[in-house]
């Protein structure tokens, strides 16, 4: 093997599951997780690795990761920023490697310093693509569309359809459809509000997005200082009830959260503020008290000829 040619390439979920010894691995701990395979490159084709028993799978993952990561970081993939009405989307080049620079921690400081964030959101739909909005961008929404989009379309093999918020160099959380249960983005505003975004259908979604929200969230509170200590919730789906059953949800879980001292210490000494959530729909606060339903009028988005990447338009 020449460790030269080691590589790490992404597969979509669920990429040989039946291979129990193949040297793969979760990208991010979510159950429809896209996949990490360990492999050389041999110039047609990659020659994936094994290990000899079970015993020895963990070792031999830790040590081949090591190598191809090394070597992930050394091929050069170019890119370009684009200009979207004030607000920036970063593209690698078409590349074999792209995709899988979303595990090279110095390309992600890269388009950190170029989207001005230090938390952003990359898309990898298919082999050859990597693309990115800051996570405060305007056109997040509807860069998870574009994402998905092109995954269903793919030009090469496919990966994902969900995006995966950066910050500081890591995966922290992942957003899109079919997660599994999550189906959360999450967003710092300029005062430091963590905004958790909700897409609920009903009363178990809501309940199990705000539970995986709040621990994606507490991840990036207890990374950032300048977080405000605000975490709110912002159901998006404009025909979800605030009816009795959920606004009792909505306070109980308030409750419990100004109640949990270890957490509340544990924020607070980190990023100098405790915890404080709230409740907003489509935006509008929800007063906890106010057991009145709204619902916020929508406008159709007028279908247009577009480059690939113009998914704001």
């Amino acid at each position: 093997m020449d460790i030269n040619n080691v590589r790490a390439i992404l597969k979509p979920n669920g990429y040989n599951a039946q291979r129990e010894l193949g040297l793969k691995e979760k990208l991010f701990n979510y159950d429809f997780s896209p996949m990490v395979a360990f492999g050389t490159d041999m110039g047609s084709y990659i020659e994936y690795t094994e290990a000899s028993e079970q015993d020895d799978l963990e070792q031999k993952i830790s040590e081949i990761k090591k190598i191809a990561l090394d070597n992930i970081s050394k091929i050069v993939v170019n890119h370009s920023v684009q200009n979207i009405e004030g607000d920036k989307l970063f593209i690698a080049d078409p590349h074999e490697y792209a995709s899988e620079k979303i595990l090279d921690k110095e390309f992600l400081e890269t388009v950190s310093k170029q989207l001005g964030s230090e938390s952003f959101l990359v898309g990898i739909p298919y082999q050859g693509v990597f693309a990115a909005v800051s996570s405060m961008s305007n056109f997040k929404g509807k860069f998870l569309g574009f994402i998905k989009l092109k995954f269903e379309s793919p030009e090469a093999n496919p990966i994902t359809p969900h995006v995966f918020e950066i910050y500081k160099g890591e995966i922290v959380a992942v957003a899109g459809e079919d997660l599994g249960g999550t189906m959360n983005t999450i967003t710092q505003v300029a005062n430091g509000d963590l905004i958790v975004e909700l897409e609920s259908t009903n009363f178990e979604e809501f309940k199990q997005q705000i539970s995986n929200g709040y621990s994606q969230a507490m991840l990036l509170a207890m990374k950032n200082k300048g977080f405000s200590g605000n975490i709110i919730f912002n159901q998006n789906n404009k025909d979800f009830i605030f009816d009795n059953a959920v606004l009792e949800k909505c306070k109980s879980f308030t409750e419990q959260i100004l109640g949990n001292e270890m957490a509340q210490t544990i924020i607070k000494a980190m990023s100098g503020n405790g915890i404080t959530p709230g409740f907003t729909h489509c935006g509008r606060k929800i007063v906890l008290r106010d057991i009145q339903t709204h619902s916020l009028d929508t406008s159709q988005e007028k279908s247009k000829k577009k480059k690939w990447w113009e998914f704001w338009k």
